[in-house]
């Protein structure tokens, strides 16, 4: 925890991330680091792609506001607490019309079928084509499926870094005015991509083993 290292809670201006973090660790006992990881995420996914920002040493290629998360933590340390509250919070305030519409991945797909629900329907969802999240609490199963030879999500890990990349999403359907041909149907926009994973340290210690294992020269 970062708590005995850093007093960072004190340290946090006066707005909706000290507010939060908070309001939630005195009405739901969840460790302050889970809310301020889990506000961070909401405001990720709220910002969408009307803000960015700059690196040093990528001057001339806008970065996205999304980010990529994993909380470790003890059995019953609430994590799952922490990720239900965020995910409420987010599913009231993201009605709004004011933020872009993103889409919330469920937790049950293979690769396929995580591509096409985050490339969404152009014809409907144009500001939210490609533009999604996907929170997923105790992802060892998923760790663990996308490190196995062949399986419905082997290749998944890489793709995560393509739209980490931002790379445009193209999928292959079939043709609903003739199913004996296929179309390709690619994002108009950059994909943009939020993960918030979690899992106790000792089951996120089993995956490693046996990813380093898997990938022994």
């Amino acid at each position: 925890m970062l708590a005995p290292i850093l007093d960072w809670q004190n340290q946090l201006p006066d707005g909706i991330i000290k507010n939060y973090v908070e309001i939630n660790t005195h009405i739901s006992e969840t460790y302050p680091e889970f809310n301020y990881i889990c506000i961070l995420n909401v405001l990720a996914v709220l910002a969408g792609r009307k803000f960015g920002y700059y690196t040093p040493w990528e001057l001339l290629t806008p970065q996205t506001t999304a980010i990529y998360t994993y909380m470790l933590g003890a059995s019953s340390s609430k994590k799952s607490t922490a990720i239900k509250n965020a995910s409420a919070f987010l599913d009231v305030v993201a009605k709004s019309e004011q933020f872009e519409p993103c889409r919330k991945i469920p937790k049950n797909f293979s690769k396929e079928s995580f591509e096409i629900e985050l490339l969404g329907d152009n014809s409907q969802l144009f500001e939210a084509n490609s533009c999604g999240y996907l929170w997923y609490d105790e992802v060892v199963s998923l760790i663990a499926s996308m490190n196995a030879k062949g399986g419905y999500n082997a290749g998944l890990r890489d793709k995560f870094c393509s739209y980490w990349d931002g790379e445009a999403i193209e999928v292959i359907r079939k043709d609903p005015d003739d199913r004996t041909k296929n179309i390709s149907i690619k994002s108009d926009l950059q994909t943009r991509l939020n993960l918030l994973f979690s899992t106790t340290l000792t089951n996120f210690t089993v995956v490693c083993r046996i990813f380093c294992k898997f990938f022994k020269p």
